[in-house]
């Protein structure tokens, strides 16, 4: 367990300095917080989930027996001031911060829910308005915008985020105050997107937790594969996994996008697209998806919103939930691949698949015994294939 103790200088806190921020490099409003080492208390179980470009969940339970540090009770825990780190095997397989603990007097327990670092950006902000350049910016230098405009924060490094080709166009008035994570997100989740994470890591057992943001350069999902770069065994059923339950929705089909940008405020009110898939009317009745996006001021932006909604509607979306088997996969393994492709092959009585589906969750569990459980949720590789969809 860690504590975020204050970085820097306060007095330097309003001294200009020369760089991006333009604070003095030595403040404590441009260093921020750092999370320190406090303890390694006796847990019940562990367990924590990834899901594709969200900030991940984690949760331990602690008997209140094991609480005999003064470091390890309140007011030493507090939420929002915790930082828990979770270690498998020597591995850094978990860190963020905790939002809430729960202390159960009957059971004799602490549970500690926690968020990956991602979760800090949900509530820092992108205000004091800005823009994109004319014809856009990179996409990683506007992701890394995002990280690095934070004062009094932290310090999430961005060194690990890697060049993406593509740019994009996106300005923000004022008192907008249109989260930091929103804009990573609206980033990410389109055709010529990319998938993002928040990792975790430390130098040694009792040095300071640290992290950062990483990307991939597009959101084309590739081979899953080990730290060592070796593809990771087939998702087969019965025999390196269990698939449990197959869901088929068909609420995300549209054969029309509406995307509603900025309205009612300023010169761009009113700014809306739409977008036709009229080969899809050929399968399916006339459906319409509307998606309002407030903050949204250009068309070639809403243009890519609404294509990206026709291509995850042009069919039904398949989401397999298995269960892997003991000793097949490490637990570590899958948190690098969220959006990344795997073989599954499974013969059940209504649907035969043998093809690749792509990783958007992860579920571990573990137990004091040591043992764990991973439970994975996929879906279809062709919703990610943006070459085999026609922009209108």
């Amino acid at each position: 367990m860690y504590e975020f103790i204050p970085d820097g200088d306060p007095a330097l806190d309003f001294t200009r300095g020369t760089g991006s921020t333009g604070w003095h490099p030595d403040s404590f409003r441009q260093k921020g917080w750092r999370a320190v080492y406090r303890a390694s208390p006796r847990f019940v179980n562990v367990g924590w989930r990834r899901t594709m470009d969200k900030p991940s969940e984690a949760t331990v339970t602690i008997p209140l027996a094991a609480l005999d540090d003064a470091r390890l009770r309140y007011p030493a825990i507090q939420p929002f001031r915790t930082v828990l780190g979770i270690v498998r095997d020597g591995y850094m397989v978990w860190g963020g911060i905790v939002w809430n603990l729960r202390v159960d007097l009957e059971e004799r327990t602490l549970e500690l829910a926690a968020r990956d670092f991602l979760s800090y950006y949900e509530t820092n902000h992108a205000y004091g308005g800005w823009s994109t350049k004319a014809g856009g910016d990179f996409q990683s230098d506007i992701l890394k915008r995002m990280a690095l405009r934070a004062e009094w924060g932290i310090q999430t490094s961005t060194a690990a985020i890697t060049a993406m080709p593509r740019k994009r166009e996106l300005s923000f008035l004022e008192n907008e105050f249109k989260p930091s994570l929103d804009v990573m997100q609206d980033l990410a989740d389109n055709i010529g997107g990319f998938f993002f994470r928040s990792a975790a890591w430390r130098a040694h057992e009792g040095t300071e937790l640290r992290h950062d943001i990483r990307n991939t350069v597009d959101r084309t999902p590739r081979t899953a594969t080990d730290p060592a770069g070796v593809p990771l065994p087939d998702l087969v059923d019965g025999t390196t996994c269990e698939v449990q339950e197959l869901f088929l929705n068909g609420e995300n089909i549209a054969t029309t996008a509406y995307t509603i940008g900025a309205s009612g405020s300023d010169k761009t009110a009113g700014v809306w697209s739409r977008r036709d898939n009229p080969q899809l009317r050929r399968l399916f009745p006339q459906r319409d998806v509307v998606n309002v996006m407030g903050s949204i001021k250009h068309q070639s932006t809403l243009d890519l919103h609404g294509d990206t909604a026709l291509h995850f509607g042009a069919t039904g979306i398949v989401t397999p939930r298995l269960v892997t088997y003991p000793d097949v996969y490490a637990p570590h393994y899958f948190d690098p691949n969220m959006g990344q492709k795997l073989r599954l092959v499974s013969a059940n009585e209504f649907m035969r698949i043998d093809s690749s589906y792509v990783l958007t969750e992860v579920r571990v569990a573990v137990n004091a015994d040591g043992s764990d459980r991973c439970e994975l949720s996929l879906c279809q590789e062709e919703l990610f294939d943006a070459e085999s969809f026609t922009s209108p």
